[in-house]
């Protein structure tokens, strides 16, 4: 079945935060309404885009569930959002870069109903394989989760491929921060950290888009490192070290290069060759996100937030269409 007006509840609410992807979003929601599954299904887009993304789902998807804001949303206030407005007990997070492939959606629902966990996440496929940037990107950001890797309860995936029991967020009182790009990885710490658990299915895939043009590529990396030292600063995440004795952020770029080598070694070694391949560039790449590492950033709550303030009808978001 498809995405189309319900006449039962929906076990499943897949949720897209989104922001001026309207070259990419028609791929995405195509993938997504066209999933089999044994089950009804809605799907949300939250959506900040002036680029006429909002417009390519009203003319195009009109079943899908569009809560336009007036205001650009960063990823963890929209996942926040999507997570108040969704009816299923499932909640499935993808984003409006990703393709997700067939499979992934039943996948994810028959992984909650196996395995004990709070979450379960899937691997990520470089969506350009013939681009030497493409996979430079794809490769400082997703080599831990190919779908070569082995299946098992891990502590952290990414949000472009990640699904919760809706219950879960309240139960544990968790919620996503802006503190973008990296949010997820805070969000996965906190779950496990009030006891939740994490199961890992390398069957369940995305395609990325991943970045194709230089600039944006290290610009990125730049905004991650920046933002996964705020991380180590309000947590107990390894890397402390590196923000008490700034010099050693020297030697990150080598460090994350030979762990990746390592991990790639050990769980796929296909990928492993085309790491050698693009090490170069990758190398910069790391670089920029030293540097960004290096800088003070800020840590970010959610303008939009399941608990407490910020709460949707409290003049945090725009209302749902």
């Amino acid at each position: 079945m498809s995405a189309t007006p319900l006449k039962k509840k929906p076990a499943v609410s897949v949720v897209i935060p989104c922001y001026n992807a309207v070259h990419s979003m028609r791929k995405t929601l195509e993938a997504v309404t066209g999933q089999a599954v044994d089950f009804p299904f809605e799907i949300l887009v939250v959506d900040s885009s002036d680029d006429g993304t909002a417009e390519l789902i009203r003319h195009g998807f009109p079943d899908v569930r569009l809560i336009h804001l007036p205001h650009r949303t960063l990823p963890g206030s929209g996942r926040n959002l999507g997570v108040c407005e969704a009816a299923g007990d499932i909640v499935v997070f993808t984003d409006s870069d990703c393709v997700p492939q067939s499979g992934w959606l039943q996948g994810h629902y028959d992984a909650h109903q196996k395995h004990d966990c709070e979450a379960v996440g899937g691997s990520v496929i470089n969506g350009y394989p013939g681009h030497y940037v493409a996979w430079t990107s794809h490769l400082l950001e997703f080599n831990e989760w190919t779908p070569r890797s082995k299946p098992g309860y891990i502590w952290n995936n990414p949000s472009c491929n990640l699904s919760l029991k809706r219950e879960a967020f309240f139960r544990h009182g968790i919620e996503f921060t802006d503190n973008w790009p990296n949010e997820d990885t805070l969000f996965n710490w906190e779950l496990q950290r009030r006891g939740g658990r994490i199961f890992f299915d390398p069957d369940l895939r995305v395609v990325h888009l991943n970045r194709m043009a230089l600039s944006k590529l290290f610009k990125h990396q730049f905004r991650l490192g920046k933002a996964v030292a705020v991380e180590r600063r309000i947590t107990d995440l390894p890397g402390r070290i590196f923000l008490k004795i700034p010099v050693l952020c020297l030697g990150l770029p080598l460090l994350r290069w030979a762990a990746a080598l390592l991990r790639l070694l050990k769980r796929d070694r296909r990928t492993m060759l085309i790491l050698l391949v693009v090490t170069p560039l990758w190398l910069c790449g790391a670089c920029a996100w030293a540097f960004g590492f290096m800088t003070k950033g800020r840590e970010q709550d959610a303008a939009i937030r399941i608990h407490g303030t910020g709460m949707p009808g409290e003049g945090a978001a725009g209302e749902p269409e």
